[in-house]
């Protein structure tokens, strides 16, 4: 799986990580590629200042051993663009790709959505993919390629067209693993009085407060959740306070403080380590940028490292931003690795950069 200049369009979430490292039910959405295509053996290229931490996350801390900006590809592969969601039209296309002889690549309106490479060019292909394929490298390489345009659904540009498919993509999910639609697993902790409404998925070392309802959601754990979620993806090491979530995504390590929201039409998503603070809301359409908080009502984009106070924006201070990320992982016993604190160096940084302008 690859990147592409596109990425940009899935702020905050693709601040820290690749849009095919999401966890969905069980599984990060590479993985969701591989059950849909039938093939258990990876290449995930990334840009380069996320290929170490992706290196560690899944062969050192998850013992995967999957390949991250391999220097070469020496058989025929396939590669799929990470805004290219494993959803049935999609697989259609690239199952289709897989069976076709040479160099193909599937595309929309010229943005490549899955390559099709032969042994003698898959070289050149892992050499354009390692950072963002970006354009020029690719018109570079299209002498030797047939275009298809492809229609259908699977590509998404925006926060609100990946809610809008969260359903499908966790219904299918749970559907691979095989347990039926409501899966609480070993190691989580629901208590008394929770509702789980189909698809839900309650990941390992979860807790759920009582009194909760969880439905069409999926929690990734370690993390502690209560309230109402709907439609909404937490991911792990986060805390949701008694609050109501709905259509939302969280990236990771983030605080939901107790009787807030994330409500209305159009979609939310929370950076990493970025933070709803007691009684606080989102609305309409929203993106809170990494180790950025909010405090009130908001509406719209917060960038990377700021703080919505009040209807006052200012920057978040380095303390203030390291300190609320270690307070976080210390509640589940855990402290800050270097990539994650240098995710929030990268995050002040831009904020500086926005100030001096």
């Amino acid at each position: 799986m690859f990147e592409d200049p596109g990425y940009e369009s899935l702020w905050p979430l693709t601040a820290t990580a690749p849009l095919y490292l999401l966890k969905v039910g069980p599984y990060r959405l590479y993985e969701l590629w591989g059950h849909a295509l039938g093939v258990n053996e990876y290449a995930l290229f990334c840009r380069r200042e996320l290929e170490g931490f992706i290196d560690w996350l899944l062969n050192r801390v998850e013992g995967r051993g999957v390949e991250v900006n391999p220097e070469q590809l020496d058989d025929d592969v396939v590669a799929v663009n990470a805004a290219y969601l494993p959803l049935p039209d999609a697989a259609k296309v690239v199952r289709e790709l897989m069976s076709v002889a040479g160099n193909v690549i599937a595309h929309r309106g010229g943005r490549p959505l899955a390559i099709r490479a032969t042994r003698t060019t898959a070289s050149s292909l892992a050499e354009a993919m390692r950072g963002v394929l970006e354009s020029e490298l690719l018109l570079s390489m299209m002498e030797a390629f047939e275009d298809i345009p492809v229609a259908g659904r699977g590509e998404v540009s925006s926060i609100e067209g990946l809610c809008s498919h969260f359903e499908e993509l966790l219904a299918a999910a749970l559907e691979s693993l095989g347990r039926g639609g409501v899966v609480v697993e070993e190691g989580a902790r629901v208590e008394e009085h929770v509702v789980l409404r189909e698809p839900a998925y309650v990941g390992r070392g979860v807790v759920v407060e009582p009194y909760s309802v969880i439905e069409g959601s999926s929690v990734e754990g370690p993390s502690r959740v209560g309230g109402y979620l709907s439609y909404t993806l937490v991911s792990a090491y986060s805390t949701v306070y008694v609050s109501r979530l709905e259509r939302t995504v969280l990236a990771g390590a983030n605080v939901i403080g107790p009787y807030s929201s994330s409500v209305g039409g159009g979609a939310r998503a929370l950076g990493f380590a970025a933070r709803l603070m007691p009684s606080s809301a989102l609305l309409g359409s929203s993106a809170v940028g990494v180790a950025s908080l909010v405090s009130g009502l908001f509406e719209g984009r917060l960038e990377d490292g700021s703080a919505y106070e009040g209807g006052r924006i200012r920057r978040v201070t380095r303390d203030e931003a390291i300190g609320a990320l270690r307070h976080q992982l210390s509640q589940f016993g855990r402290l800050p690795s270097d990539y994650e604190l240098s995710f929030i160096e990268r995050a002040l940084g831009r904020s500086r950069e926005r100030a001096e302008r």
